[in-house]
């Protein structure tokens, strides 16, 4: 009888155990049966998502290349509209014999004129250029978008008249009212980092901050050329005057540009 009830509880071990690992075989297979399932639709709604994002990522591209498409149209539409209004002034212009554009030359800085003075400098220009330029007549200097000063060739060389220069006098805007001034070398002012903006007219409103820009209406330069900024306003007669932080430095060197506005320079007041 002990022999059985040990056969017995034997065999339940067994049984138990057996029965364990068979579990354990399935739960494996159904957790893997499981896995398998969930990839399944990862994979699937990951590709269902990319595809709902593809078209509907294609179809705002197709729309917004319409538009581009549009506004090309209109863009081409209306350059050729400001070519044929630019070929009717240039007809026009041609008539009265007005330049039609201005002319640019590249020159370069040799030598200053004097040593120990840094506003006179000699420019050289290819043989060519210096074909183009009338005796005495002046022409803009410009050198990174802004106004440097002027220049004048006489006897076959051009020299270069930086800001602040006794001989550099041209015409410029002020502020947003654009208010009609000359910045004068000859009016000095206070300080000598400033150059000096004269005949200024009463009745137009500037300020201090203002910034200045080349008017283009005295025959050197083209229009809107920056000059500096206003740091200082006070009366002089019938006039007001003003300082200017030019932006250009008199230690200026290297290459910078010729403005020939194609107009013959305008006289200024003494």
């Amino acid at each position: 009888m002990r022999y059985k009830m040990l056969i017995f509880w034997v065999l339940f071990f067994v049984i138990v155990i057996v029965s364990m690992e068979l579990s354990k075989g399935f739960e494996n297979k159904i957790l893997a049966l499981g896995d398998r399932v969930r990839i399944f639709f990862i994979v699937n709604t990951q590709g269902i998502s990319d595809w709902y994002e593809r078209h509907f990522e294609q179809a705002k591209m197709i729309e917004t290349l319409k538009h581009k498409v549009t506004d090309y149209d209109r863009v081409v539409l209306q350059n050729i509209a400001l070519q044929n209004s630019n070929a009717e002034l240039n007809a026009i212009l041609a008539t009265q014999n007005f330049p039609s554009t201005p002319q640019i030359y590249l020159s370069y800085m040799t030598s200053y004129v004097r040593m120990g003075e840094y506003d006179r400098v000699w420019l050289s220009l290819d043989t060519q250029t210096q074909q183009n330029l009338k005796e005495s007549k002046l022409y803009g200097l410009v050198r990174n978008g802004i106004a440097l000063g002027i220049a004048r060739y006489r006897n076959g060389r051009l020299q270069g008249f930086f800001n602040g220069a006794p001989e550099c006098s041209y015409g410029v805007f002020i502020g947003a009212n654009k208010a009609l001034g000359i910045l004068d070398g000859t009016s000095k002012t206070k300080n000598n980092q400033y150059a000096n903006v004269n005949y200024i007219p009463k009745w137009v409103d500037i300020k201090i901050g203002d910034e200045v820009y080349t008017n283009g209406l005295d025959g050197i330069f083209i229009a809107n050329i920056a000059v500096g900024k206003v740091v200082n306003i006070y009366e002089s007669h019938n006039y007001l005057q003003a300082d200017i932080q030019t932006y250009a430095h008199n230690q200026e060197s290297g290459y910078m540009w010729v403005i020939n506005s194609g107009f013959e320079n305008a006289d200024f007041a003494d």
